[in-house]
């Protein structure tokens, strides 16, 4: 692809409508993931039905992650400029995510010399450049600091190839488009088997292949570009939404069920829960198109997804933080452990909102490129002369659509 523009992905104008469902989605995603922390890491609910009850419901609150990287890939497929450059791309993606990142460094700093843990120069290092996930032989990269941003550094990846992706791609046609969608989710499904193997053949634990490894998380990436382009070419013929969801609650309620049948626990990282993603974002997306009925358009939901980034940034550090609290786990009765939850909740929402209002959407302001005016014509000029009024100028569509969607990570 020319470094010159991102044209060639061949998104047309008509289609960059924005998508307030894919918005609202990204709340559930990062709900997702809350719970599935709250279960195995806080320690917070001490009776063992409780704990057996939270392992049935959100053992898959893992594939919250997967959701956001077809998600990523089909929202930056949808809302891609015309006429943008490849630069300015790259730019406006470190705008929408490095300042948060970089703010909720600072706070699990804090938080860890308040506990007394060594801080590492050299995982620092990795956290700030967003590179702790090709660290394949040194766990202690992975999550060091603020944990969650492991899949901020899957997310840049995606983010560099993404200029390079696109067009050709797009150049394939519909049947190359579904056969990415059609063999894709077989191959995430099939990956806790494969890397279990490739595992013992190159000593890397196969956790890291499978749920952090970049190159591994990218076909997600690459299963929602082409459900962009099968959408926006009207050659998508899938379930509504409400079929579509109930597939996907369906394979992640049963995923404690298949960890067992299998004795694959990595089946939890996005095996359960890809078909149901691969259905429900082109139903919503498709929903948003044609106006009809959708829960995740409600305002409240849209403004909720608009924060779930942030969420997804600070939820784990009020989680240890609650922890430390107690001197560790606290282990309570299941009523104490919903109330602490419920206080964890609340606190990690109202600094996702501090976050998102007060730091994201600043710097996105301050670092994104500002739009180039249109050259007036000269009838616009004449009209204009002899007047205060400033002639029509090319205002920026907002890159809300495109916002980053992990929450990450996990």
């Amino acid at each position: 692809m020319s470094t010159a523009t991102v044209r060639a992905a061949g998104v047309s104008p008509d289609h960059t409508s924005r998508l307030p469902s894919l918005t609202g989605m990204r709340w559930a995603a990062a709900m997702m993931i809350f719970c599935f922390h709250i279960m195995i890491e806080s320690g917070f609910f001490g009776q063992e039905r409780a704990q057996s009850t939270m392992w049935w419901l959100f053992c898959g609150g893992r594939s919250g992650v997967s959701f956001f990287y077809v998600l990523s890939g089909f929202v930056l497929t949808w809302s891609a400029r015309p006429k943008d450059r490849v630069v300015s791309f790259w730019r406006r993606r470190f705008a929408r995510i490095y300042p948060s990142h970089f703010l909720t460094f600072l706070g699990a700093v804090a938080l860890f010399s308040w506990e007394g843990l060594h801080l590492s120069g050299r995982v620092a290092a990795a956290n700030l450049t967003l590179t702790q996930s090709w660290f394949a032989f040194a766990p202690r990269y992975w999550y060091g600091y603020n944990g969650v941003s492991w899949s901020l550094s899957v997310e840049f990846f995606f983010y560099f190839m993404f200029p390079f992706l696109v067009p050709p791609i797009t150049r394939m046609g519909a049947r190359a488009w579904w056969a990415i969608v059609a063999v894709g989710p077989g191959l995430v499904i099939a990956m806790p088997f494969l890397m279990d193997w490739v595992g013992e053949k190159t000593g890397i634990q196969p956790l890291f292949l499978v749920y952090q490894f970049p190159p591994v998380r990218l076909l997600e990436f690459l299963i929602g570009i082409a459900l962009a382009l099968l959408v926006r070419n009207g050659r998508w013929r899938g379930p509504n939404m409400t079929v579509s969801a109930v597939v996907l609650v369906t394979g992640l309620l049963l995923t404690q069920k298949l960890v067992l049948w299998a004795e694959k626990p990595l089946i939890s990282a996005s095996a359960t829960g890809i078909i149901g993603c691969v259905l429900l974002i082109p139903a919503a997306a498709r929903a948003d198109v044609e106006g009809t009925a959708s829960i995740w358009r409600n305002p409240r939901m849209v403004r909720l997804g608009e924060i779930s980034f942030a969420f997804y940034l600070v939820h784990e550090l009020v989680i240890f933080t609650a922890m430390k609290l107690f001197n560790g786990p606290p282990r309570l009765p299941t009523v104490q452990a919903l109330a602490l939850t419920i206080a964890c909740f609340s606190v990690a929402l109202v600094l996702a909102t501090m976050l998102h209002d007060m730091v994201e959407k600043p710097f996105v302001k301050l670092l994104s490129p500002k739009p180039k005016p249109k050259p007036k014509s000269k009838r616009q000029g004449s009209k204009n002369a002899g007047t205060d009024l400033p002639g029509p100028r090319n205002r920026e569509r907002s890159d809300d659509a495109t916002a980053p969607i992990l929450a990450g990570s996990s």
